[in-house]
């Protein structure tokens, strides 16, 4: 799923102001890209991680240019490494379904900006507070934020998710 403007485009092309999805399971990547972005040459970033600890993130072997043995303390990781940001892009990588999916439903991913981490994690939280289980167990709205200009994801509206068994089964597809 991508984001256009202030809608979401599908796989299947079509577009949407908000969705209703089952986030089956979500990781955290870090991704140091080397230069300015350029729409027309697209690469892929010099260092990145992935993994479920955003504290105890390294670089993986995969990285063709590791700025550091760990994510924790790298120069690039660091406010003020680019501007007033970070050089290295963190966000959160979703794996999701539809609410009526079943066991052959195609799962589709979901990238969270850095803008939008610390409400996708409060979300969270909030899910585990209220339902005392991960997001997984509830259906999810995610929408962009109207009150910005850039596309910012906005996790609400959480309720029981009905088809919890099916999910829960495609759990290690999503790690995948």
């Amino acid at each position: 799923i991508r984001t256009k403007g202030k809608n979401f485009i599908l796989p299947d092309g079509s577009e949407a102001a908000s969705l209703d999805v089952i986030i089956v399971d979500f990781t955290t990547t870090h991704k140091f890209y080397e230069g300015n972005y350029d729409p027309k040459n697209i690469v892929p970033p010099g260092c990145f991680a992935i993994g479920t600890n955003p504290r105890q993130m390294t670089p993986s072997d995969d990285s063709p240019n590791k700025q550091a043995d760990s994510c924790q303390g790298c120069p690039m990781n660091e406010f003020g490494s680019a501007g007033n940001g970070k050089a290295c892009k963190n966000g959160r990588l979703l794996a999701v379904l539809p609410p009526d999916a079943d066991k052959d439903s195609e799962m589709w991913t979901l990238e969270v900006s850095p803008t939008a981490i610390k409400g996708f994690d409060g979300y969270v939280a909030s899910v585990a507070r209220q339902f005392g289980m991960p997001p997984v167990s509830v259906i999810t709205t995610v929408s962009l934020d109207d009150a910005v200009d850039y596309a910012k994801v906005v996790f609400s509206n959480p309720v029981p998710n009905e088809r919890l068994e099916i999910a829960y089964a495609r759990q290690g597809e999503a790690q995948e």
